[in-house]
């Protein structure tokens, strides 16, 4: 079984009598291919190389044009490829028109080439899957005309996801290796020779012992090139069909409806049905916008798609009637066309309704909110409100708290004599309407996860948000429809609830006065203690102001004491100024005596 999905034996080469290789940049023919075009050179098979760019954007072209197709020239010496031709197309700027296709059927017949080996669609750089879309649409032309022809597809940034040709390069590794050194200026950048070896290596997996280095291609035949669109089929598809894998049949099938009036949010919510991890989706598309709207492709990336178009403006629930005529699903689930999935949506609603046999649908929550501009022209998406609340069906008679892309129902019951349909009579609440007929089949049952996304619009749409005096009648209308229409099991029902939110209400209301009387027994008691406060902050003040008043008379006193006390001093200031006038005088006499009396004793001595 494996070897339908990758050779175990390798081959030689490619038959063919003339090879042409498309390379979208000076070092792509020897990294890719280089061990191919080596053993046509030993088996004498002329190639020839189209470098389709120079390679002299961003970093990869700082040595300039001149030197990568001076450096591709001396890689094609060493793997035998006898005619270099440069197209000097704009480096990641390969563009897939009708010039680029032509060029490429005339390079195609010049060299009388009947392989041509071109890089896979599946690589990453844009220029890459460019060049392969380039060589396979040249080639579809050609076939088409009568040539015979087949296309090689190589591998160099991104493994081959498709592999039904494992070529041998053992013998010829060294020269790959030599003529991708070559590129000294992408060598420099990186190791691209070790990373395209450990390719080449890792590629012998399958291969006997003896093989130590392995290319792969997916060779497409003649008859393959026909059809184009087949050569993008998704893996698991072509696994399906070869019956290898078989995960479909094991899902239950589900139907995305859709009434399109063609917005450009269209292709977003298309997008997020695509990237959903259930696989077994079908997706329908009614134009309910009538003439004018787009054409859609038959797939959603890999889901397949049915456009149900239509001449004239259809209304939104004959639209929906529509769609579940149209529905060959086991479960469905409607999408407008500005709402959109997240990527486990429908997954986790299909493993509720499994887990709950006896629901008659299931839901998730919905975030519901806008999509508003940034600063840098981006969208941001702004949270308004959750939709995420348990099932009641009671409370479903008074309120539509499930978006309609929320709900996934089981399509037999709504078919079973047509049990549940939408009314025509209603433009607004008609999904409403027709949960309310659902939830007579059996209860719904929410997943308590949100996983799907309401986009706020007031510009267009149903009408919810931009009428909304309308729609008090549009609710008045739709609950005496359906009060109306009440069992005496659900009346009863029904009364019971009313009854336990009269309850429930009185109980809280008793609450609230019991919180109101708290809260004014707690504002009195506040407002005492605040006139407490200002009695005891009052006598605290004129007791404060009376010490002052007090300790101002001390003060004063004291101050009268001071003046007092400095006249003293300086009255005895004085006294002691006139003591020593007093003191020097008597000095001053003393010694003038002194002198008289040693006087007259010298006269005595005499």
């Amino acid at each position: 079984m494996e070897t339908r999905l990758t050779p175990y034996q390798a081959s030689p080469l490619i038959e063919c009598t003339a090879a042409l290789v498309f390379a979208p940049h000076p070092d792509d023919e020897a990294l890719g291919c280089g061990g191919l075009v080596c053993a046509y050179k030993a088996a004498g098979i002329p190639v020839t190389a189209v470098i389709v760019t120079s390679g002299d954007h961003g970093e990869h072209g700082k040595a300039g044009a001149d030197v990568r197709e001076q450096e591709s020239r001396n890689a094609a010496e060493l793997l035998g490829i006898a005619n270099v031709i440069f197209w000097r197309e704009p480096d990641r700027g390969v563009a897939y028109n009708e010039r680029t296709i032509a060029a490429a059927q005339q390079a195609i017949l010049d060299c009388n080439a009947d392989l041509v080996i071109a890089p896979s669609t599946s690589e990453i750089h844009p220029d890459h899957r460019a060049t392969a879309w380039i060589a396979i649409e040249a080639a579809r032309r050609l076939v088409t005309a009568g040539k015979t022809l087949r296309v090689a597809l190589y591998e160099i940034g991104s493994p081959l996801p498709r592999v039904n040709v494992l070529v041998d390069i053992t013998a010829h590794e060294a020269t790959k290796r030599s003529a991708v050194g070559c590129y000294g200026s992408q060598l420099a950048i990186a190791r691209y020779d070790e990373l395209i070896m450990g390719l080449n290596r890792f590629r012998s997996y399958t291969l006997p012992a003896e093989v130590k280095f392995a290319e792969a291609y997916r060779l497409l035949q003649t008859e393959e090139l026909l059809q184009p669109v087949l050569i993008a089929e998704p893996e698991l598809h072509r696994q399906e069909r070869l019956n290898l894998v078989n995960t479909r049949s094991q899902q239950e099938k589900v139907s995305v409806l859709i009434r399109s009036m063609d917005r450009p949010s269209l292709s977003r919510a298309l997008d997020s049905v695509a990237l959903q991890t259930w696989s077994n989706i079908e997706v329908v598309v009614l134009n309910a916008k009538g003439p004018g709207h787009s054409v859609l492709e038959s797939r959603a990336g890999t889901l397949p798609l049915r456009f149900i178009d239509s001449a004239t403006n259809v209304p939104r629930s004959q639209a929906a009637n529509l769609l579940l005529e149209n529905t060959n699903s086991d479960l469905a689930i409607f999408l407008d066309d500005d709402d959109w999935f997240a990527p486990d949506h429908i997954a986790r609603l299909v493993d509720h309704l499994r887990d709950n046999p006896n629901a008659s649908a299931a839901f998730s929550g919905v975030e519901f909110g806008q999509l508003v501009k940034t600063e840098d022209a981006q969208e941001r998406w702004q949270v308004k409100h959750q939709f995420n609340a348990t099932y009641d069906a009671c409370r479903l008679l008074f309120e539509n708290y499930l978006p309609i892309h929320s709900v996934l129902f089981r399509v037999q019951q709504v078919r079973d004599d047509w049990a549940c349909r939408f009314d025509t009579a209603m433009d607004v609440f008609e999904d409403w309407d027709f949960w309310l007929q659902i939830s007579n089949q059996g209860a719904f049952s929410g997943t308590g996860h949100v996983s799907a996304f309401y986009n706020f619009n007031t510009s267009d749409g149903s009408g919810v948000f931009s009428a909304p005096e309308a729609n008090k009648q549009r609710v008045q209308q739709l609950q005496e429809k359906w009060f109306a229409r009440l069992s005496p099991a659900r009346y009863s029902r029904l009364m019971a609830y009313t009854q336990d939110l009269y309850r429930e209400l009185a109980d809280k209301m008793a609450q609230v006065g019991e919180l109101v009387e708290h809260q004014r027994i707690t504002e009195e008691a506040a407002r005492i203690h605040e006139e407490n406060l200002k009695t005891s902050a009052q006598e605290q003040a004129d007791g404060l102001k009376a010490m002052l008043a007090s300790r101002d008379d001390e003060i004063n006193n004291y101050q009268t004491h001071t003046r007092g006390l400095e006249d003293i001093l300086a009255a005895r200031d004085v006294e002691i100024a006139q003591v020593r006038a007093s003191l020097e005088t008597l000095q001053a006499a003393t010694r003038s005596r002194r002198w008289l009396l040693g006087k007259l004793l010298v006269q005595n001595k005499s």
